[in-house]
């Protein structure tokens, strides 16, 4: 393809769209370094190959739940797409995968964002065995390491395919509270090779820092106006204040 050739085909069923073709690979490599600075959330996103990952419906309390998770990778590219007329959540993923493949299957995945560390970095490792062999944390471990969960049901029609990896888009049809119900926690972040919590000190710094510029703007506002009322005044006339 020429560079900026776009190419639409799909026997998936999704957009797929090339861009870029020919972009050096050094640019490649500057953004990747560039943007291992900006922090982002710690996501997991699950799959199950199994009917009873689909949620239950108003007329079936009694349903079966997920079962234990088959499928999970961790993700930095998690965010919100729309929330009305209903919350619209995305994700990438490079293909091939497995937790693709699930998804795919199912039509459904659920959104995990992380305070707990230790399980985060399971499915962070468990991402590189393309053999599935791996054994990925229990249900009950993820839902207890997790600020909240999403259940969502995936937008085929709506998900993208851009190089090696797919833009997923899901409509969010449940919302999972932690285990117990307990109060939400700080979601954990990535940046520079660490995980890493939004820190009070860091906030601190960063509000002491504002209002050091905010200060900083007002004294030049005021030499500005003493100057202005300078030159208004040559023989001296002092400014009123």
């Amino acid at each position: 393809l020429k560079h900026g050739e776009t190419q639409i085909n799909g026997p998936s069923g999704a957009k797929e769209t090339t861009l870029f073709a020919d972009a050096p690979s050094q640019l490649s490599k500057n953004v990747r370094f560039a943007m291992r600075k900006v922090p982002h959330a710690v996501v997991v996103v699950t799959a199950s190959t199994l009917e009873s990952h689909k949620p239950n419906t108003e007329t079936d309390f009694t349903g079966p739940r997920p079962p234990p998770l088959q499928h999970g990778m961790l993700v930095s590219s998690f965010n919100t797409v729309t929330l009305q007329p209903e919350p619209v959540v995305s994700f990438n993923v490079k293909v091939p995968s497995k937790t693709y493949d699930a998804i795919a299957e199912s039509g459904y995945f659920e959104v995990s964002p992380m305070y707990g560390q230790a399980i985060a970095e399971k499915f962070a490792q468990s991402r590189t065995n393309t053999s599935g062999g791996k054994t990925l944390p229990s249900k009950s471990q993820l839902e207890g390491a997790r600020s909240f969960g999403l259940r969502c049901e995936w937008l085929k029609d709506k998900s993208i395919k851009i190089g090696d990896h797919l833009i997923m888009v899901g409509k969010v049809v449940e919302f999972l509270h932690r285990i117990g119900g307990r109060e939400q926690a700080v979601t954990l972040l990535y940046c520079a090779g660490s995980y890493r919590f939004p820190s009070a000190p860091t906030t601190e710094i960063w509000r002491n820092g504002a209002k050091k510029e905010k200060r900083t703007r007002e004294l030049a506002k005021i030499a500005t106006m003493a100057e202005e009322e300078r030159q208004k005044h040559p023989n001296g006339t002092k400014m009123k204040t």
